[in-house]
């Protein structure tokens, strides 16, 4: 998504009171909002949400997209964001090298 510089602040603090609602209710494991510092210059955040599984991770989203709260920052960040579709790839595990 593309938030402004003024409303990263406001954003990043709906992002928390969202998840801090939701972990009451949800089994949240883990979240952020990754900034892109350079690279590509179509989107400023992406926000995730971690699990061990992906059946985990679905009964996750479902959850979140279903609760109140969700439906509480997305009316007060409607007017700070832009969904962007874009590719973006992360490293999510990386396997330290051995030596020979």
């Amino acid at each position: 998504m593309k938030v402004a510089p003024q409303n990263q602040a406001a954003y990043a603090m709906a992002l928390r009171k969202l998840m801090t609602a939701a972990a009451e209710d949800v089994d949240v494991r883990s979240y952020g909002n990754n900034l892109a510092m350079f690279g590509n210059d179509r989107f400023t955040n992406s926000v995730y949400v971690g699990a061990e599984s992906l059946t985990q991770l679905e009964a996750i989203q479902q959850a979140l997209f279903a609760h109140p709260a969700y439906a509480a920052f997305s009316k007060e960040t409607a007017d700070m964001r832009e969904s962007v579709n874009t590719t973006q790839v992360l490293f999510v595990k990386s396997y330290p090298m051995h030596e020979q």
